[in-house]
């Protein structure tokens, strides 16, 4: 692979190691630290109630971090980066003219905040939300996060196949150049810098970017980031891009690239694991977290509700925090016992991170983001209540889906509706209806039918140069076999030849409507 430097500044700063890092921010970038490890030296809530909640104008995947005064910044697919105090007032927001699902990263010592948009764009902000400087890569920011070291670079992945390192000032240092799309987060750990691609490998580089070692796993590396040990072992996870599920291994590799374990899983590993005090913590798509201890020998796992995308964070204690599809937020304490969980409205795939006080902070498909803190014997556990929605973006969502009722009576017209915004990504597209018996999709030739399972309503469309838009489902009058019954609309667009399912969705392309039959 090509390697391109403009400077040789990284590999000084980095003379002294990046393993000196001390944790004086709670969370200040995902996964909590440069070494991607998702863990705290705080500790978190052990019991719930919610601090606070705040609703964005749309889908939050993003993962919020948090600085040194407990203030929280988070992206939306509203376009936004969020600025939140910690009594869950907004401080601030900006428009990043695009949708921001990755997450951000804090530089106190900067007094900087880095946010990337879907198009491609490192934006650097002050902290009080005034753009300094940007940055473009030559392809989108779908997934991957920045990191930033002890010199203030920036670190980050882009699906131009390559990993951008920049200077404090958004001045290109250096570049690395795989054969896949990299949308997984850097990590540095001493004088070394670990990325994963869609082309299957795990790199490990030099400070100034020469290449190490890479290790081929077979299949593809998605967002799973590496996690790296302070022993130099290498955490990562692999996805399969076939639409079945299959086993997906967890892997760890020695700090000369050499396979040290490999645990395979019942789906795909695309959450990033942690390195707590009691072991390692890993997640699939099976919806299981797992504990392993560090020769990977298996100690616990504990099944949530649905697929789990969601990298797991860990507390001094050894507290687990993690999200998962079945909507729920999940505490596990170090044996793998449920201490607590929180059901939001939308799947979650926002990974959490711990704050100030004991604090829980994470996102949810239903664009909201929840701050959670130890409950108090004497107050019992607030209802969520949702702060107003600021000044909306005078943008469209890129894919819409809208219902003429949530909460239809009995022998009501219902119809469901479709808005979809250009783009150039070749796709295909699926439309379904989740309810107790099963799945079912839409048929855009009879919109009055349903098919049985989860099949697509077009494949291999070449891009959209105006927006689409149509009706996916109508009903004249709703069968008054169906009242008190639930149901989950959901829309969305995948890369052609992805599975069918959220956590592949092209990021804001996808929309979902619970709708409650009266």
């Amino acid at each position: 692979m090509q390697l391109f430097i403009r400077g040789a500044m990284i590999a000084a700063v980095w003379a002294a190691g990046t393993s000196c890092f001390a944790q004086v921010d709670p969370w200040p970038m995902f996964r909590c630290n440069p070494a991607r490890t998702g863990a705290s030296q705080l500790h978190g809530c052990a019991t719930v109630a919610l601090s606070w909640s705040y609703a964005t104008g749309h889908t939050i995947e993003s993962s919020p971090v948090v600085g040194s005064d407990g203030t929280a910044y988070y992206g939306s697919y509203d376009n936004r980066i969020y600025a939140m105090s910690s009594s869950g007032t907004l401080a601030w927001s900006y428009d990043a003219g695009n949708f921001v699902s990755t997450s951000p990263a804090f530089d106190g010592d900067a007094g900087r905040v880095y946010v990337a948009s879907y198009v491609g764009r490192l934006f650097a902000c002050t902290l009080g939300g005034a753009l300094e400087w940007s940055y473009e890569t030559g392809g989108l920011i779908a997934r991957s996060s920045p990191a930033v070291d002890s010199g203030g670079c920036i670190y980050l992945g882009s699906a131009d196949n390559r990993l951008h390192v920049l200077s404090p000032a958004g001045v290109l240092a250096w570049s690395y150049e795989t054969a896949g799309d990299v949308h997984s987060s850097p990590s540095m750990e001493g004088e070394r810098v670990f990325v994963g691609s869609k082309d299957g490998r795990l790199y490990a580089l030099g400070a100034d970017g020469a290449f190490a070692w890479s290790y081929d796993t077979g299949k593809t590396i998605g967002e799973s980031s590496p996690a790296v040990g302070t022993d130099g072992t290498v955490y990562v996870g692999e996805i399969d891009p076939g639409k079945t599920p299959v086993p997906c291994n967890l892997y760890a590799f020695n700090s000369s690239g050499g396979l040290a374990w490999s645990y395979a899983t019942g789906d795909d590993v695309s959450s990033s694991p942690a390195i707590g005090a009691e072991g390692i913590v890993a997640a699939s798509g099976d919806g299981n977290v797992y504990l392993f201890n560090t020769d990977g020998t298996f100690r616990w796992s504990y099944v949530t509700g649905g697929y789990v995308h969601s990298s797991p964070a860990v507390d001094e204690d050894g507290m687990i925090f993690v999200g998962s599809f079945d909507g729920g937020v999940y505490a596990l304490d170090s044996i793998g016992t449920l201490a607590w969980s929180y059901r939001t409205a939308g799947p979650v795939l926002s990974s959490p991170s711990i704050g100030l006080g004991g604090t829980v902070q994470i996102g949810s498909f239903d664009s909201v983001c929840y701050c959670f803190g130890a409950a108090s014997a004497s107050t019992p556990t607030p209802t969520p209540e949702l702060t107003p929605t600021p000044e909306p973006t005078e943008t469209q969502p890129p894919l819409d889906l809208k219902v003429n009722s949530t909460s239809p009576s009995a022998g009501d017209e219902f119809t469901a509706e479709v808005s979809v915004q250009p783009l150039e990504e070749t796709f295909d597209a699926y439309g379904v209806v989740l309810g107790a018996g099963g799945a079912w999709s839409f048929d855009l030739a009879n919109p009055g039918a349903l098919v049985s399972g989860v099949r697509p309503l077009v494949r291999s469309v070449p891009g959209l140069t105006e927006v689409w838009g149509g009706t996916l489902f109508h009903m004249d009058s709703i069968p008054d076999y169906l009242r008190g019954a639930g149901f989950t609309f959901i829309a969305g667009l995948v890369p052609a030849g992805a599975p069918p399912a959220v956590e592949y969705a092209i990021p804001g392309f996808v929309d979902q409507e619970q709708v409650e039959i009266r």
